[in-house]
This record gives C-alpha cells, sequence and structure tokens, in this order.
C-alpha cells in the first residue's frame, strides 16, 4: 500500500511511510501552544528550533530537547503560580480581592495555563510550602509603609 502511494505521488516510499506512521510517543511539550512557547522563549531568551526537523534528523537528541523544555515550562509556571499566589496575598491584605482575582484570571488566559485553582489550593492547605510564607511576610512587610504620604501625616506640595 505505501509503495502504491509513492509510485501514485512520486516521492520516496520512506516519506510516505513517515506521513503515515503512528505517532506512539507524544511528549508533553509536543503539546504546548505556539503562544505557550514564544512565551517561554521570552522568559529564558531563547530561539525556537525547527522542531519537526530536529525530530527527523535525530529522534533521541529531540527528546532530551523536549525533557528541557518541559521542565523550562515548569519553572515558567511555578514563577508564574508564586506571582499569582502574591497578588492573592496582596489582594486579600488590600481588601481588593476581586481586583487582584482579575488580574490573576488575565495572567491565566495570557499563558493559557491554570493559576487561579492552584493558588486557591495552596491558599487554603494548613501546610504551605516555604516560598508562600516569604510572599506573605513580604505583604506584611510593604504594607507597614506608609502607603500615602498624606495619611502617614506627611504634607505634600501643591502642584501649580
Amino acid at each position: 500500500m505505501l509503495r502504491f502511494i509513492s509510485l501514485l505521488e512520486g516521492v520516496p516510499e520512506e516519506q510516505v511511510r513517515q506521513r503515515y506512521r503512528k505517532r506512539k510517543i507524544v511528549h508533553p511539550a509536543e503539546r504546548l501552544s505556539r503562544n505557550q512557547r514564544k512565551l517561554l522563549r521570552q522568559h529564558t531568551g531563547g530561539k525556537e528550533p525547527n522542531w519537526k526537523l530536529m525530530r527527523e534528523r535525530d529522534f533521541a537528541y529531540y527528546m532530551r530537547s523536549m525533557d528541557l523544555l518541559w521542565e523550562q515550562w515548569n519553572e515558567f509556571l511555578e514563577t508564574e503560580r508564586q506571582g499569582a499566589y502574591l497578588w492573592l496575598i496582596i489582594g486579600i491584605k488590600n481588601f481588593k480581592y476581586q481586583k487582584y482575582i482579575g488580574r490573576i484570571r488575565q495572567r491565566e488566559k495570557e499563558i493559557e495555563a491554570p493559576l487561579l485553582d492552584d493558588v486557591l489550593q495552596i491558599y487554603s492547605c494548613s501546610v504551605r510550602p516555604r516560598w508562600t510564607e516569604d510572599a506573605e511576610r513580604f505583604v506584611c512587610n510593604f504594607k507597614s509603609v506608609s502607603p500615602e504620604p498624606e495619611r502617614a501625616g506627611m504634607k505634600t506640595e501643591d502642584k501649580k
């Protein structure tokens, strides 16, 4: 069948075989959208390789590259979760919860990955990761600094 198709189309049989071969190996990194890969490149400063050519030339190298890409994506998501958690704490402490929830939802749309459910889950746990303590301490220290000069007893100059 493959030889027949190759003769009809005038292409090598191997090319037809590759086209119809069922891909049994699907790496999670292959499921990243173009936008997600773009965000990751911006975050890491890398360039987008020709994945198809890489896969055809050296499959083992391609898989190692996919592993690295997936690891970088998960590190990027962890950074995003920490930022979203910080926004959640700022919103709670400043009584502007809905505003900061909106920011988190907007970021979810931008990166096409869930954040809000993750940070709410982390916030509701009795035992949290160490970085959450640092974020909460940061927000508490930041809030203790005078937020507005006038409310702190300072006079501001009138602008002319």
